[in-house]
């Protein structure tokens, strides 16, 4: 289910263990950190055109092993979901710490089915050929084997958002030996769950950016040495600032 993305403008899905690169995670939300106007001038990058020192990152893998509850925070095509299917896979493969089942929640798509979180869980469940699977999911659950991935929370309608909020608080504290996570939007998100840490998705680096050209249009070929070569130009350095994020980066690449 999870082992591909496709966005507007691709002809058919691409396999994410393919494409994926290893993404940054700043444990400090950059839009919350308060500095005077002397201070941003100290940290001006006139070449960037960005304020800032460059902040310390860790892997996905690490803040999971980190944070029991984790709240991942990023620009819109930041990769916030691309990440979160990406760590569905990581768990399958038996990379953290603990051995976890991945259990992967749209969170739109709870909300629009009108059901309850486990109800909706034991649904998935059954669409994946494992039919009458409430008591082994309760089973699982109840023994903390499990990683619950809540996805888009910004995504959700409104006046639905309180209930969903309220919800995964619930059915987080019932099952506090699993571990969770939240992807959302920097702007959309309030704080609103007080046990969860919050982490935000770094943009991609120049070596990011060229690893994912490489396994987009594989590594060596013509295409890939071409489209760096052209991103390296001092003429098209606005374009290349544009790479940082990996949606644009991929709308970078289908053109």
């Amino acid at each position: 289910l999870y082992n591909s993305v496709r966005i507007f403008g691709m002809n058919e899905p691409v396999p994410l263990r393919e494409i994926f690169i290893n993404v940054n995670i700043l444990e400090s939300i950059n839009s919350r950190q308060w500095k005077n106007v002397q201070e941003l001038m100290k940290t001006f990058d006139l070449d960037n055109r960005g304020f800032g020192k460059k902040e310390e990152t860790i892997s996905a893998i690490q803040a999971i092993d980190k944070f029991q509850k984790l709240t991942v925070l990023g620009k819109p095509g930041s990769g916030k979901t691309t990440l979160l299917k990406n760590i569905a896979l990581q768990a399958l493969d038996g990379n953290f710490e603990k051995k976890l089942i991945p259990i992967f929640i749209t969170l739109k798509a709870l909300v629009d089915s009108g059901k309850e979180v486990m109800d909706f869980i034991v649904e998935q469940f059954d669409i994946c050929q494992f039919p009458e699977a409430e008591p082994y999911v309760e089973r699982i659950l109840s023994k903390g084997r499990c990683i619950i991935l809540f996805d888009g929370l910004d995504e959700v309608n409104k006046e639905k958002n309180n209930k969903i909020v309220r919800d995964i608080q619930d059915f987080s504290d019932k099952y506090k030996d699993n571990n969770f996570i939240l992807s959302c939007r920097t702007a959309a998100y309030n704080d609103c769950f007080e046990k969860f840490a919050n982490v935000e998705l770094a943009d991609f680096t120049d070596d990011q950016i060229e690893a994912f050209i490489n396994n987009w249009f594989g590594k060596g070929s013509i295409k890939a040495k071409s489209c760096w070569e052209k991103l390296e130009r001092p003429e098209n350095k606005p374009i290349k600032e544009l790479a940082s994020t990996p949606l644009l980066l991929t709308l970078l690449c289908i053109a």
